[in-house]
């Protein structure tokens, strides 16, 4: 072989090792009953995943270690004060000790987000809401617990479960934040509460605002981020907000100009990443302004909350893929597809992005179309950073542990 023919030979292995590398590929995969909407929870020693009715308990290797039956579905993530596990279901809020043994259980029963027909067209009816896959995640604090569910927000004591205090503020499904002596919830009902969190009394009350004057375009889907005194979150009606923590007053507010804000927001040194649902971008924020810096195109809707390193960013789409996106340059690069995405993401992904439709607009077609999602991509629901893994979770029940570490070229 002459010396010409040796070296485009030599070129041709690194081009395909460089491009081999840039996929990533699942270091293990773990299944559940149910989907894994909740992101996982990463100790010192175990990994604490929610699915169908099962909350289980991993070894960093992906094997079981225990599980334990909670009667009800969830689809929230569990809390834990380092002695105490913490689980909501659709039945009410589970205490385990950290090896899965139950402590005790609060009743309280938790229901889908219904939506209004009458602006859609479909009659008088009420009708779940197919895109609200996501429950209130459990705090711990000051030996408490706080979670959302469908009656309101709830404050409990965390060694017994008693019921401390009980606020109705609305189908709240997004994970409280604490500020000062302040619980702050979003929810459903397109209010966000600044609340006591000794009294369970409210101390502010800030409203979303309603773009399409419909009931379908507002809420609180997304749980609140609290940095340097200022709470942010988004919203369905396609804004994000800044408000005042102390006040309850806006700051300011970013309109993305095409469907609601998709993921919770994520702050890292007063920048702000999030993901947008039929936006289907990842965008960057001033925390301090609202000025945008980022608009990443992953092609799909992005529900679950991004995470980082100190160079990049990772984004999780509906379609089952991850990207990777260097934070100088936005540039990302596909890092990982699940294996239905691999074999059908073709049939779901328009050339232009976004999704394929099935052509129902009824309230059942709306239900069908999320189907079609699942069934085509394993919809990656929840995603987890920690020790140099990530850890996804998809609709179809899959924990996805991955190596993401790529080089991205400028």
């Amino acid at each position: 072989m002459d010396c010409i023919n040796q070296i485009k030979l030599y070129v041709c292995i690194v081009l395909l090792i460089f491009s081999v590398n840039l996929h990533a590929h699942s270091t293990w995969r773990y299944k559940l009953p149910g989907p894994v909407a909740g992101a996982p929870l990463v100790l010192k020693d175990q990994i604490i995943a929610t699915g169908g009715s099962l909350v289980v308990g991993l070894n960093k290797e992906g094997k079981l270690l225990w599980q334990w039956n909670l009667g009800s579905t969830t689809a929230a993530s569990a809390a834990t004060d380092g002695e105490y596990l913490f689980i909501n279901a659709d039945n009410g809020l589970h205490a385990l000790t950290l090896d899965g043994e139950p402590l005790w259980y609060f009743k309280s029963e938790d229901n889908e987000n219904l939506i209004d027909g009458r602006p859609m067209g479909w009659g008088k009816i009420f009708v779940p809401d197919a895109w609200s896959f996501y429950r209130s995640s459990p705090i711990v604090a000051g030996g408490k617990v706080y979670f959302g569910n469908q009656r309101g927000t709830f404050a409990l004591d965390a060694k017994t479960g008693k019921q401390l205090w009980h606020l109705s503020t609305g189908v709240t499904h997004t994970t409280p934040a604490i500020y000062k002596g302040m619980l702050v919830v979003g929810s459903w009902n397109n209010k966000l509460y600044g609340i006591d969190i000794i009294s369970g009394s409210i101390i502010w009350t800030f409203k979303g605002k309603q773009p399409y004057g419909q009931v379908i375009y507002e809420g609180f889907n997304q749980s609140p981020v609290i940095y340097d005194g200022t709470v942010y979150i988004g919203n369905r009606d396609t804004y994000f907000y800044a408000v005042d923590a102390e006040t309850g007053k806006q700051k300011w507010s970013y309109k993305h100009p095409t469907s609601w804000i998709g993921s919770p927001a994520i702050e890292e040194d007063g920048e702000l990443y999030f993901g947008m649902s039929d936006g289907l971008t990842l965008i960057r924020l001033n925390a301090k302004n609202g000025n945008q810096s980022m608009n990443f195109n992953a092609n799909f809707f992005i529900f679950a909350k991004p995470q980082m390193t100190d160079t990049q960013v990772f984004v999780a789409t509906m379609a089952g893929q991850v990207f990777a996106v260097d934070k100088k340059s936005s540039k990302g690069q596909l890092l990982f597809s699940t294996p239905d995405c691999l074999k059908k993401c073709e049939s779901l992904i328009k050339p232009s992005g976004g999704m394929k439709y099935i052509n129902d607009t009824s309230a059942d077609g709306m239900a069908r179309n999320v189907e079609f999602m699942v069934d085509m991509a394993d919809s990656l629901l929840s995603m987890t950073y920690s020790d140099n893994t990530l850890y996804l979770g998809s609709a179809k029940g899959h924990i996805y542990a991955l190596n993401p570490h790529i080089e991205i070229t400028h």
